[in-house]
């Protein structure tokens, strides 16, 4: 007949103990002259415990946090046994719902044996009285000493992530004190805000950087890391040298959720170019405030040339070797042709070594001879000035603090030019 509704019990003999913490899957289709109108899976963890007393519930949830979504229906199911020595008449559980469960979803699903049920709306009680079931001794009838009921219910609503629902029934024989069930935990996983938040950082300024990104998720089963459509790694962190910027990609999954994709841009910094630049017999750097500086003639190492600029005493191939900051190593070369101070004509002013500890060596062009010099703060604030009355010139530098500062030269009829240096 139509809108007509039954119920059943179905007695299984579970696996023994050495089962313990194996989740069970059960399927049930329920037909019709044939025709499937219903399919239903119950699921629990088997527990299995020395005390057969116990409360289970299904869906198990989700890693040792038991984790559910908010719109996951709980089954609850209240084992009980009497492993006393005779007959128990009657046997009340009572259970109280906890806060974070809607208690008006709560439906019985099904029982053992009769009972009858209440629910204080209040104090959000739920018992179930199993009069006269008259259950004997498990001594005398092991699978006759046992029963259940369980009853399904859906979490409240609004509730956030990492939110707790726990439940715990106690179990009365007769007039005998309570035995408690062990008590059940569902922890809220929310998937509409399940993202992987990705954050990294670059491991130096050098060529091909190493490239450092980390998953900040609560919860993920899988991780897939993708560079240039390559997988690069399967861990919460991973790292990875960068030749050029692009998207970073990582998938995640959980079998709550499904998959999620995230990604972020990786901008590679601008690298420094360092160039030579021969001015007379001097070689200059475009770079004056490297860690450390090395320079070769020919592929040889010029012991005691580690300033940023050198003069030469022969023509050749000189390279340089400048370590930044980041103790990145920069090379650079050039073919320089060496003139004698005769020959020279200077066509800038020149100053080295740069940078330079004490004293300063200045070469300017005859244009700027009986001109005048002044040097000033990186601020423009003037420190000195003094009169230049031949093309090369020695200047103290030794009283001021460490810093950049600028030279400027002058002419006669006041043409100027400016160089900067760093006092070490």
């Amino acid at each position: 007949m139509p809108a007509n509704s039954g119920s059943f019990s179905i007695m299984l003999l579970v696996p023994d103990a050495s089962y313990m913490g194996n989740v069970l899957d059960f399927s049930l289709e329920v037909t019709n002259n044939g025709i499937s109108i219903g399919n239903f899976i119950l699921s629990y963890e088997h527990a299995c415990s020395y005390d057969p007393n116990e409360k289970s519930a299904s869906p198990v949830g989700y890693t040792d946090q038991h984790y559910i979504e908010n719109t996951d229906e709980i089954v609850y199911t209240i084992h009980f046994q009497n492993t006393g020595t005779a007959t128990a008449t009657d046997v009340i559980i009572r259970d109280i719902i906890d806060e974070n469960l809607d208690i008006s979803t709560l439906q019985f699903a099904a029982s053992s044996h009769s009972a009858m049920q209440s629910l204080h709306p209040v104090t959000r009680e739920l018992i179930f009285y199993f009069n006269n079931i008259y259950l004997p001794d498990s001594s005398y009838d092991e699978m006759g000493s046992q029963g259940f009921v369980s009853y399904r219910i859906m979490p409240a609503t609004g509730l956030q992530q990492g939110m707790q629902i726990s439940n715990t029934a106690s179990i009365y024989f007769d007039n005998n004190d309570p035995v408690m069930t062990n008590t059940m935990v569902h922890s809220i996983f929310d998937c509409a805000a399940y993202t992987s938040h990705i954050s990294s950082n670059i491991d130096g300024m050098c060529a091909d950087p190493m490239i450092h990104a980390n998953a900040d998720v609560s919860w993920s089963e899988q991780y897939t890391w993708t560079w240039n459509d390559l997988m690069i790694g399967n861990e919460p962190i991973t790292s990875f040298n960068a030749t050029e910027e692009n998207w970073l990609k990582l998938e995640i999954s959980n079998p709550l959720c499904g998959a999620r994709i995230d990604s972020i841009w990786i901008s590679l910094p601008e690298l420094v170019e360092l160039n030579i630049t021969q001015s007379g017999n001097n070689l200059f750097t475009n770079i004056i405030d490297g860690s450390a500086y090395q320079w070769y003639l020919d592929g040889s190492i010029i012991e005691g040339s580690v300033s940023s600029s050198i003069e030469i005493q022969t023509s050749g191939n000189y390279a340089v070797d400048m370590m930044t900051s980041d103790g990145c190593i920069i090379t650079t070369e050039m073919d320089a042709i060496y003139t004698s101070m005769e020959e020279a004509e200077v066509k800038a002013v020149v100053i080295f070594p740069n940078p330079a500890f004490d004293q300063l060596s200045m070469l300017i062009p005859t244009d700027y001879v009986n001109g005048m010099m002044t040097i000033h703060t990186i601020e423009g604030r003037l420190l000195s000035t003094r009169k230049l009355f031949q093309s090369k010139t020695q200047i103290d530098i030794s009283k001021l603090s460490q810093g950049t500062y600028f030279i400027t030269v002058w002419t006669e009829g006041f043409e100027a030019l400016h160089v900067p240096f760093l006092k070490k």
